[in-house]
């Protein structure tokens, strides 16, 4: 009886192993994944989820980012990571400026919106949180994909003029959409306004 259940805890395994497989991981087109996203895109339970994820990174076949964090390899898209260390959060700030050529500064911080004002280092790369509480909740001027939400470039500059002291003077501001900006401009405080006339004025928009 006893050889017999350890016959069928073996080939329980091998089955997990099959089922195991990366195929359905990289065909979801995300580069990170939670616990929760591997167990369904395995078709398991959680636990076996998690002892075939941790057998996978004892075999360098996956890698743990952090505790329940994810990815295939070491090319994995960072605002992809952000967004999924802190949900409800959006790539936001310098970083969508710099991604849609707007500035051109270079930055090692990764600079997003989300529920709470926090920083995580991830392999020299700094994910910066900041919170704009009444904002999170509205979905104008956020880009949503499979993998991560992202400002539009409008929104990010009105959120650069709540989280800093933005200096304006050198933005190119060829893919500005002046129309998308007024409708999100009355969502921002009167310090903001303020900021955005002096913008507007400014470009002679």
């Amino acid at each position: 009886m006893l050889r017999f259940a350890a016959i069928l805890s073996i080939i329980h395994l091998q089955f997990c192993i099959y089922m195991a497989s990366l195929s359905p991981l990289i065909k979801s087109g995300k580069t990170i994944f939670t616990t929760n996203e591997i167990t369904e895109l395995w078709g398991t339970t959680y636990d076996s989820a998690r002892n075939m994820i941790m057998l996978k990174v004892r075999r360098d076949e996956m890698y743990r980012i952090k505790p329940g964090i994810f990815t295939l390899n070491k090319n994995y898209n960072q605002f992809e990571l952000g967004c999924k260390m802190m949900p409800g959060s959006y790539i936001s700030l310098y970083s969508v400026l710099k991604k849609e050529g707007v500035i051109f500064q270079e930055f090692s911080h990764v600079y997003l919106i989300g529920p709470r004002a926090r920083q995580i280092e991830i392999e020299k790369t700094t994910y910066e949180y900041h919170t704009i509480k009444k904002m999170l909740f509205l979905e104008l001027g956020v880009k949503f994909n499979t993998q991560y939400s992202i400002a539009s470039i409008e929104r990010a500059i009105l959120d650069c003029f709540t989280v800093f002291d933005t200096d304006f003077t050198d933005f190119n501001i060829s893919k500005f959409n002046k129309e998308l900006f007024l409708k999100l401009l009355k969502f921002y405080n009167k310090k903001v306004q303020k900021k955005a006339s002096q913008f507007l004025k400014y470009f002679e928009l």
